[in-house]
C-alpha cells in the first residue's frame, strides 16, 4: 500500500492589525489548500501555523514559528512538504531564506509555493523566478523600512513626538502632541524645581510629591528607582529624542522645566555633583549685573555690581519663605528686587521720543531695512527650489503607490507627510514674499517699543535687554549712593518728559541728547 504523503504549511502576515482587519490569511489558506490538492498531499488542519509575525532580515533563524514546524516535520516522517503562498509570507531575507531552504531539505521537506506548487528545483526556470521573487521581498523590505524611519523622522524634526506619553502628560486631539495631566504634571514640576534650585534633595523631593498626592497608575507611590528615569528624560525640557533618530530640540510639547533646570537636576540623579555656574541670566533677576556707581564707577571696584539672590528665613523646610533681593557685591548696598525695578521703570517712564526722532528714526529703519529686503528675496528663491522638490517627491511617492499598491498605506502617510511640509513651505513663502507689510510691522513695533519703554523693557530677555540698554544709554543705568537710578548720557532719539529738568547725573552736550532734545 503506497504511503499517503502529509504537509505543513503556513500562513503569514507582519503584524496584528493585519491579521484582526485584513483577509489575508483566509486568502492564503484557501490557495494553499489548493495546493495542497494538487500535490496530493493531506494537509490537517493542526499542520496549518497560522501567525503575525516579522519576517525582517536578522529575525528568522530562530523564529518560533519556523522553529516549530520544523520540529514536527523531524518527528512526523511523513511529511514530504513545506507549503507557503509566496516567497515574501516565508521571510523577506535571501540570506535566511536559503539557510531555511537547507536545513528543511536536510530533514527531507521540499518548500512549495502555492501559486506554482507542483514547479521544483529540477527546473532550472523555477530557481531563477524563486531567486528573484525572493529578492525582490527583500529590497521590498528595506524599502518600506527607510521609508519608515524617513516618516518618523520626518515627524520629530516637525516637533511631534510619536512614543508613549511621559508621566505627566496625556494624548491631545492632535496625534503625537502631549499635553499636560493634572495633577501628575504641577506635582512633578515642582519635584524639579525645587531639586534643581536646591531647597530640596532627590529624596526629599520624591517624599514630598507622594505625600501631595502622586500615585502611578497601579495606584502605588513613585518609588526611587522610577523617580530617578524621570528625571534623566531630556522629553520634560522640551526635546524629542527617540532612539538612533536626530534629537528635535523644540518639541511641540509643553516643557515642564527648562533645560537649564534639566541639566542640574539630570546629573543628580545620575548621582554626579551638579556644576556649579554663575547664574547671571536668572530671568527671576533681569537686572543682574547693573553697576553701582559709588563702588564701580567712583572708587573703581570691579565688584561693585548688583547680583540678584534668595534668602529665607531660617525656619525648618516645611515653614521656611523665600525673599528676592538685589545686593551689590561691593558696598553690600541691598534693594528688594521688585523695589528696584520699580525704581527703574519710573525712570524709564519718563523718557519719550521727540517727532524730530521719530521721522529720523523712520529713515534709519528704511536704510536698514534695504539689506532685509535682500535677504528676503534671496529667502524666496530658496523657498520656491525646495517647494519644487518637495512637490517632485510627493509625485514620486503617488507613482510608486500606483505601482506598489500592497504598501498603499505606507505611501499614504509619506504623502500626508510631505503635504504637510508643502504647506508650511507654501506658508513661509507668503510671509517672505510680503516684505512692505514686514517693514511696516517693523517700523510699528520699533517705534511702539522706544515710545513705551517701561512696559516693554520687561519683556526681553537677558540679551535683547543688554543690546538695548547700550543703543538707549551708552554708558550704562547705575544706581547712585542716594539709592536711585541714573545714567549720564541718554540716546539722543529721546527727550526726557520734564523738560526743564535734566535728571540726575545726565550729561548735557551741544551735540543734544537728553539736556537738549
Amino acid at each position: 500500500m503506497a504511503i499517503r504523503y502529509q504537509a505543513v504549511a503556513l500562513c503569514r502576515v507582519s503584524t496584528s492589525k493585519q491579521r484582526i482587519y485584513g483577509n489575508s490569511l483566509e486568502a492564503q489558506e484557501k490557495r494553499i489548500i489548493n495546493a495542497a490538492g494538487l500535490l496530493d498531499v493531506d494537509l490537517p488542519d493542526d499542520y496549518i501555523w497560522r501567525r503575525d509575525i516579522s519576517s525582517r532580515k536578522g529575525k528568522n533563524i530562530k523564529r518560533k514559528d519556523l522553529l516549530e514546524i520544523r520540529d514536527v516535520c523531524r518527528k512526523n516522517k511523513k511529511i514530504k512538504f513545506f507549503i507557503v503562498d509566496e516567497p515574501d509570507r516565508f521571510m523577506r531575507s535571501i540570506e535566511e531564506f536559503y539557510w531555511w531552504k537547507v536545513e528543511l531539505k536536510q530533514i527531507g521537506v521540499e518548500l512549495r509555493f502555492a501559486h506554482n506548487p507542483l514547479a521544483s528545483d529540477s527546473d532550472q526556470t523555477h530557481v531563477f523566478d524563486e531567486l528573484i521573487n525572493v529578492y525582490r521581498a527583500e529590497s521590498s523590505n528595506q524599502e518600506r523600512s527607510t521609508k519608515a524611519n524617513e516618516k518618523m523622522q520626518s515627524r520629530i524634526d516637525l516637533g511631534y513626538y510619536p512614543g508613549f506619553c511621559h508621566i505627566g502628560y496625556q494624548k491631545s486631539d492632535t496625534k503625537g502632541i502631549h499635553i499636560p495631566k493634572e495633577p501628575e504634571f504641577s506635582l512633578l514640576q515642582n519635584a524639579f524645581q525645587e531639586i534643581a534650585s536646591g531647597r530640596a534633595n532627590l529624596r526629599q523631593a520624591l517624599v514630598a510629591m507622594n505625600d501631595k498626592g502622586y500615585l502611578q497608575k497601579s495606584g502605588k507611590r513613585m518609588d526611587m528607582m522610577k523617580f530617578r528615569k524621570i528625571l534623566k528624560e531630556p522629553y520634560y525640557y522640551g526635546a524629542v529624542k527617540m532612539g538612533k533618530f536626530i534629537t528635535n530640540e523644540n518639541g511641540l510639547h509643553q516643557p515642564m522645566v527648562t533645560k537649564g533646570q534639566y541639566e542640574v537636576v539630570s546629573r543628580i540623579a545620575r548621582g554626579q555633583r551638579a556644576r556649579f555656574t554663575v547664574n547671571r541670566h536668572n530671568p527671576d533677576f533681569t537686572m543682574n549685573l547693573l553697576m553701582c556707581e559709588g563702588c564701580y564707577v567712583l572708587r573703581g571696584n570691579m565688584q561693585g555690581k548688583f547680583t540678584g539672590y534668595e534668602h529665607h528665613n531660617g525656619k525648618e523646610l516645611s515653614k521656611r519663605k523665600y525673599y528676592k533681593r538685589y545686593r551689590c557685591r561691593g558696598c553690600n548696598m541691598a534693594f528688594k528686587r521688585d523695589e528696584l525695578h520699580e525704581l527703574i521703570s519710573e525712570y524709564i517712564s519718563k523718557i519719550k521720543l521727540s517727532e524730530d526722532a521719530n521721522i529720523a528714526l523712520k529713515q534709519s529703519l528704511r536704510s536698514a531695512w534695504t539689506a532685509t529686503e535682500k535677504e528676503s528675496l534671496a529667502k524666496v528663491s530658496r523657498l520656491n527650489i525646495k517647494l519644487e522638490l518637495v512637490r517632485r517627491q510627493k509625485t514620486a511617492l503617488l507613482m510608486s503607490m500606483a505601482e506598489n499598491p500592497l504598501l498603499k498605506a505606507d505611501f499614504q502617510d509619506a504623502i500626508l507627510l510631505k503635504k504637510e511640509e508643502i504647506n508650511i513651505i507654501q506658508s513661509e513663502l507668503e510671509k517672505a514674499m510680503d516684505i512692505e507689510n514686514e517693514f511696516n510691522e517693523f517700523t510699528a513695533f520699533s517705534l511702539d517699543f522706544v515710545d513705551n519703554l517701561k512696559n516693554k523693557w520687561w519683556e526681553l530677555d537677558h540679551e535683547d535687554r543688554l543690546r538695548c540698554e547700550e543703543l538707549l544709554f551708552p554708558q550704562l543705568l547705575r544706581i547712585t549712593e542716594k539709592r536711585k537710578v541714573s545714567t549720564p548720557e541718554i540716546s539722543a532719539i529721546y527727550r526726557y518728559a520734564e523738560n526743564k529738568k535734566t535728571p540726575e547725573g545726565v550729561l548735557n552736550n551741544k551735540s543734544g541728547g537728553p539736556g537738549g532734545t
